[in-house]
């Protein structure tokens, strides 16, 4: 059987939605040679996925929030004879008569209001009317839905209550590299690099409004002046500072905090270690994650966490990491200071979230996705 996949965030920009698709098909392509996969990228994705004979890779000239998407790519699926269509994203083909799979990361673009914000009015109101109309219409037309979490099931359930019954749950996995020791010669080559701080917490991801970094930055600024032994701490940022980021920047500028904060772009996923490695935690105190990979990534690297008690993170961190509420400055504020000067609380979460970590593995979220293929088509 011939399947297609849409993996169009697999593009030369990093996101969370292409690193899923990158190890997804890393992993499930060599364990089902019995398949033949036709994987859609961007084309601008120029690395080697090192496939083995039974997988072909096909540029695509648009990304996935297009209408490329909705009218030209089902021509594209067709021409590639697949039997089965599985979209990495909810947003599919019209007019592409194959039973369908689609992957909900989450349901963003439909929940949160600020998710299209920072753009002018019409063309805001352009996007709100394609992500309302393509999401529940792909969501309907797929003979299978799968989710990154129990709580994104629940969510897209009370969305789009005929969902419940064709949607399943399958965890992705962790790079089982994150819980290798880091070379030291690296860390030090990659701290001189970027001339990391001493002593900083870490957050990495991206600056749209759920991930809450203004309320971050203010419970980072309430802690420090509060606490007179932290006041060398650094507040290390990893993100692409997009139109979302400046009001990150101007909260920065109004409290002050230039110095002691540290805003970095893409970093190798070597590099990304090193700054785990070298991090005194990870802070993910946003409002809504479908899935939240970068707990996962800094437990296996022996980081204790703090993240929120909303959406999929308490699901995913399963009592391992220490939590607070977003909408709430200062129990952010205090749950950060416990998690930088608790000593049997630090020991606590990094034990715990080393066994938590090994709970995802991306060998058998391709195992199960390779049985959802074999079994329910």
């Amino acid at each position: 059987m011939r399947i297609a996949l849409d993996a169009r965030y697999l593009s030369k920009e990093f996101s969370g939605i292409g690193n899923y698709c990158e190890y997804l098909v890393r992993n499930l392509v060599p364990a089902d040679p019995e398949n033949h996969y036709s994987i859609f990228v961007h084309q601008s994705f120029d690395r080697d996925l090192d496939l083995p004979q039974n997988a072909e890779v096909i540029p695509a000239p648009a990304r996935p929030v297009s209408f490329y998407t909705l009218l030209r790519m089902g021509r594209a699926v067709r021409e590639t004879k697949a039997g089965i269509f599985h979209s990495l994203f909810p947003i599919t083909p019209l007019f592409l008569n194959i039973p369908m799979a689609v992957t909900v990361h989450d349901l963003q673009a439909l929940t949160v209001p600020e998710f299209t914000g920072q753009r002018a009015s019409l063309i805001r109101r352009a996007y709100d009317v394609f992500y309302r109309w393509t999401y529940p219409r792909s969501i309907r037309s797929a003979r299978f839905l799968i989710t990154d979490s129990h709580a994104t099931r629940r969510e897209m359930a009370a969305a789009i209550p005929e969902s419940r019954a064709n949607t399943i749950v399958i965890y992705p996995g962790l790079d089982q590299t994150f819980g290798e020791p880091v070379d030291e010669i690296a860390v030090r080559q990659v701290a001189e690099k970027y001339q990391l701080p001493a002593s900083y917490v870490l957050y990495l991801g991206s600056t749209r409004p759920n991930k809450n970094l203004p309320n971050m930055i203010r419970a980072f600024h309430s802690m420090r002046e509060s606490r007179g032994d932290l006041h060398d701490l650094h507040f290390v940022l990893v993100v692409s500072a997009d139109r979302f980021f400046e009001e990150s920047r101007r909260v920065i500028k109004e409290l002050r905090l230039q110095k002691r904060m540290r805003v970095y772009g893409q970093i190798s996923e070597l590099e990304k270690r090193c700054f785990y490695d070298r991090s005194s935690g990870l802070f993910l105190a946003t409002k809504y994650e479908g899935f939240g990979i970068p707990l996962l990534e800094a437990q296996a690297c022996g980081v204790p966490v703090l993240a929120a008690n909303h959406a999929s993170l308490p699901e995913i961190a399963n009592g391992s990491a220490l939590l607070a509420d977003p909408d709430d400055v200062e129990d952010i504020a205090e749950k950060l200071y416990r998690l930088l000067t608790d000593a049997d609380l630090r020991a606590t979460l990094i034990s715990a979230g080393k066994e938590n970590a090994k709970r995802f593995d991306w060998a058998r979220t391709a195992q199960a996705i390779r049985d959802m293929y074999h079994h329910l088509f």
